[in-house]
């Protein structure tokens, strides 16, 4: 085995501060001086100096080898002369040993000062003797001591400048720029004659040292404190107050707002806001000192008022209801007297009572209704339906057809779909000169005439059926004679539309409690169903369905609801225009039909009426040859009586 014997002569002469206080003109070295002996106690050098491969390593144990014990490790080559040697610690490289089982390349750190991170550190020292066996550490390692007067570096008084102390560090652990005797745990202190920030006392950079955080306070007398950000050579910018949350105070030590401030705030400009700003406090709210009996007021709990000249004008209750000229609002807008929209003069309209009259220069004018887009709906009508949907009338003798048994009137309007309507309703139009509809040739792709023969087969299998409505409040009670749409579609598919609507397949009267209906019915999760409630009726989805009972998201104080019926994709209606056209086309070939027959009988009787002229004809000549025979005989019998047969000879007529 290889020994060494090494005598520690000089060490730890520029050992770097554990504080890491040192400026970068102090070296990070450590200036370390020993002396080499050979195993017969022999100097290693001795006569010729030799260059030896020495191993420095500091550890935080006397005598363990693992990983976590090694804190440091480099190698350097050394002159040794007569035994001696001196080298600084730090200026070598990376050692490639794996003497202790493991790579001791990562140990080499930047500096060897960030070794010293605790009392407890040991030198530990290999030179190799020349040949090619293995070397190991001399033994013992060697416990790195302070020198006595270096036992004060453990705590960091002060920096000094060539003007004095720049930085000071007080037994009591504060810190102090500019101040021996700093009163707090950080202190700066430097003059700064005003606020306006080129000489503040703290300077905040980024890694551009152009964008600089710029604090301090004013040393005139004036007590002002700034903050404030800066980017040389353009000027303020932005200052972020916790960006990522958190809530800041003014004037309070418990901020229970992104800012909340104690005390009055003042703005030279605008303050503006993207939600609610809201006052706490009596009285009102004033809009200017001039005008002290006006203003937003809150007289009560929930109630805000606008005031002039002392008067309330406008009131906004608890219940969100908006009252002009009554202080009892019982709708969300309340209008106690008459409402002119538009200027006082030109064009306008007035709302008075239950009249709206539209006005030009003060003389009545025709009334637009959403005349660039949008449907008008009258009644109970339903805007899906065309520009103009409206509800169904009231009929008198539906009175003992009521969903509640007499306790309320609803009437329920029927319809629903994409159609392109222009008016839909649910009951009878009357007009007093009928309607026309939009037929121009140049509007339309003409495919031809339509086929008679196909119109009147067709025409001829739909069938005309008696019915009355399941939905007797809504359509009445009397019987029709009419199409129906299955039936229809069956031989005449392009007279039916399929549209979206409500059947009244339910059409009974359930409980209702906590958004849940309770009636037996086949309901399925997702479906739509039409409720009907004293106030109004509505299609809902049914969010969740079991045996005798479904539930929706109706919010109604009604314990009993009115069940009208599915909605459904595939309602059907007929188109009656369609099939008056079909009508038109199967009566026109009708008459084709019959004019051919009436031509031909006319051509039949034509030719029997020839043939006929010609019998009688015939007839006349016969007629007149008898008569000529007839005088003969009697001219004869005259001269001699003979006895004559009238009998025609053969050949003869």
């Amino acid at each position: 085995m290889k020994k060494h014997h090494l005598l520690l002569a000089t060490a730890l002469l520029a050992l770097p501060s554990l504080l890491h206080a040192q400026t970068s003109s102090v070296p990070g070295f450590i200036n370390y001086r020993g002396r080499v002996l050979n195993s017969s106690g022999g100097l290693v050098g001795s006569g010729t100096p030799v260059n030896r491969t020495v191993i420095f390593r500091v550890w935080d144990h006397p005598s363990n080898t693992t990983a976590a014990n090694l804190l440091y490790s480099e190698e350097q080559t050394v002159t040794i002369a007569e035994g001696d040697f001196s080298v600084l610690v730090g200026q070598g490289v990376s050692t490639n040993s794996t003497q202790f089982g493991y790579s001791e390349t990562a140990k080499k750190l930047a500096d060897v000062g960030a070794a010293f991170g605790g009392s407890g550190r040991y030198l530990g020292v290999t030179v190799d003797d020349g040949t090619a066996a293995a070397d190991n550490e001399i033994t013992p390692r060697q416990q790195m001591v302070s020198s006595a007067f270096s036992f004060r570096s453990k705590v960091a008084e002060s920096l000094a400048s060539s003007s004095g102390t720049a930085l000071a560090v007080a037994d009591s652990g504060r810190i102090g720029v500019g101040n021996t005797a700093p009163p707090a745990l950080f202190t700066i202190t430097g003059a700064n004659s005003s606020t306006t920030t080129n000489t503040p006392q703290m300077l905040i950079t980024a890694d551009d040292m152009t964008e600089r955080l710029r604090l301090g306070v004013d040393s005139s007398g004036n007590s002002t404190g700034f903050l404030q950000t800066w980017k040389e050579g353009t000027g303020a910018t932005n200052l972020l107050l916790n960006p990522n949350g958190g809530n800041v105070g003014i004037g309070n030590t418990n901020p229970t707002a992104k800012l909340d401030v104690t005390g009055t705030i003042a703005a030279s400009g605008a303050i503006t806001s993207g939600g609610a700003i809201s006052a706490l406090g009596s009285g009102g709210h004033v809009f200017n000192s001039g005008d002290l009996d006006g203003g937003l007021f809150s007289p009560a709990d929930g109630v805000v008022t606008l005031n002039t000249n002392g008067n309330e004008r406008m009131r906004l209750n608890a219940l969100g209801n908006v009252g002009i000229g009554t202080s009892s609002p019982n709708s969300t807008l309340h209008v106690n007297g008459s409402c002119t929209f538009g200027p006082t003069s030109g064009n306008n309209f007035v709302v008075t009572g239950n009249q709206i009259q539209h006005y030009s220069n003060g003389t009545q004018a025709p009334m637009f209704l959403n005349w660039t887009g949008g449907s008008v709906v009258v009644g109970n009508g339903d805007p899906s339906k065309g520009l103009l949907a409206v509800g169904p009338g009231i009929a008198a003798n539906l009175n003992a057809n009521k969903f509640f048994d007499g306790t309320v009137n609803i009437i329920v309007s029927g319809g629903g779909g994409t159609l392109n309507t222009s008016i839909y309703a649910t009951n009878w139009i009357i007009t007093g000169n009928g309607y026309t509809a939009v037929s121009d040739a140049r509007i339309k792709r003409i495919d031809g005439v339509s086929d008679g023969a196909s119109d009147l087969d067709t025409l001829s299998k739909i069938q005309i059926t008696n019915y009355h409505y399941k939905d007797m409040v809504s359509n009445g009670g009397e019987q029709h004679k009419k199409l129906i749409a299955q039936q229809v579609e069956q031989v005449f598919p392009q007279a039916v539309r399929r549209t979206t609507d409500v059947i009244p397949d339910i059409y009974q009267r359930a409980s209702f409690k906590d958004g849940w209906v309770t009636l037996d019915t086949n309901l399925k999760k997702g479906e739509r169903v039409r409720l009907v409630t004293k106030k109004e009726e509505t299609v809902f989805e049914v969010l969740q369905a079991k045996a005798g009972a479904f539930r929706t998201d109706l919010k109604t104080d009604d314990a009993e609801i009115f069940v009208y019926g599915r909605e459904v994709k595939d309602f059907r209606s007929v188109d009656y225009d369609a099939v008056s056209m079909l009508n038109v086309s199967a009566t026109q070939q009708i008459k084709k039909e019959k004019d051919a027959e009436i031509a031909a009988l006319e051509a039949k009787l034509a030719a029997q009426d020839k043939r006929l002229g010609e019998l009688e004809a015939k007839d006349k000549a016969r007629d007149a040859k008898l008569a000529a025979f007839e005088r003969l005989l009697h001219a004869n019998a005259k001269a001699t009586a003979h006895r004559v047969s009238l009998k025609p000879h053969a050949g003869a007529e």
